[in-house]
């Protein structure tokens, strides 16, 4: 069983090697599908209340932007029913245009147990800036942002069993950012010319799906999580044109299908690591959010 999972785990990093070509935004677009109550193997923990996780992601963004992102998030098991936690987001970005580093939001996020096993959730996004970065003094492109810039509020429900997890989740801007971006600030040549422009942009709201499939492996408690994540953007996005007229950015609304794969392996003394890839095989036509197209991760996570 042990040389099982470590053919997974191998498996794992294969696919990651071996990327799709095709551009789509990866689950990590607007945050909601990191919600602890929304993913899956996050499980009510009475005996051991606290636990607090670190890790990082790869991604691969439009325009060939390269995103390490990484995070740090501290949970709390508040009594049988209530769970709270606080994340922590950074994120450097890489490609032609600059390099960028810094935080990106802050997480503040509630679970309740309504009946046993189904959970209502409500969480806020923070952001550490206003997506609003520059080199040379010229805008950047929401690509190179370390943060969508918006406040945001999100809720959602789950129902999780052992071996299965469903959730929805809604995902609603009440802030918008101070991106200023426009394509025709920039020299001809210097500059992609499929950019989307995005200056005073708005981003519409989103509702996503969760459905996971969970199997064990009893001889080192070690798992491998299955997942389906449609996202649906429900509008296009907005910005304002040189007049100061607002227009919409044409095929910003739509769906995103992800693929998930979690493997979890188990360590001494209550501590874990996991290994995590998402892929796309749908995505809106245009992406004005710039955001990763195939990511992998991996995670340290201790209880106490």
């Amino acid at each position: 069983m042990k040389q099982y999972s470590l053919t997974i785990l191998i498996a794992v990093f294969v696919l990651y090697l071996s990327p799709p070509k095709g551009k789509a935004q990866g689950c990590g677009d607007a945050g909601a599908c990191s919600i602890n109550a929304l993913k899956p193997g996050e499980e009510n923990n009475v005996a051991l209340r606290n636990s607090l996780k670190t890790g990082f992601a790869l991604g691969h963004a439009q325009y060939g932007v390269f995103i390490l992102a990484s995070y740090t998030e501290y949970q709390r098991q508040i009594d049988k029913r209530l769970n709270g936690s606080l994340k922590v987001t950074g994120s450097l970005l890489y490609g032609r245009l600059a390099t960028n580093v810094g935080l990106s939001d802050l997480y503040a996020s509630m679970s309740y147990e309504l009946v046993s096993k189904l959970r209502l959730i409500a969480a806020i996004k923070f952001p550490f800036n206003k997506s609003d970065k520059k080199k040379n003094g010229l805008p950047l492109p929401m690509s190179y942002q370390t943060s969508l810039g918006t406040t945001d509020v999100i809720l959602g429900i789950s129902y999780a069993r052992k071996t299965f997890l469903a959730g929805v989740a809604f995902q609603q801007p009440l802030r918008q950012n101070n991106n200023h971006f426009r394509l025709s600030d920039y020299p001809a040549g210097s500059i992609d010319t499929n950019y989307l422009t995005t200056n005073e942009y708005h981003r519409q709201s989103d509702i996503l799906l969760r459905f996971s499939y969970v199997h064990h492996f009893n001889a080192n408690q070690s798992s491998l999580t299955g997942g389906l994540l449609p996202i649906y953007h429900l509008g296009n996005d907005t910005y304002l044109d040189a007049s100061g007229e607002r227009k919409e950015i044409a095929h910003s609304a739509g769906l995103t299908f992800n693929l998930n794969l979690f493997y979890r392996y188990p360590l001494k003394d209550r501590q874990s690591i996991e290994l995590s890839l998402g892929i796309p095989v749908i995505s809106r036509k245009a992406r004005p959010d710039g955001l990763s197209s195939i990511s992998t991760g991996l995670q340290y996570k201790v209880l106490f």
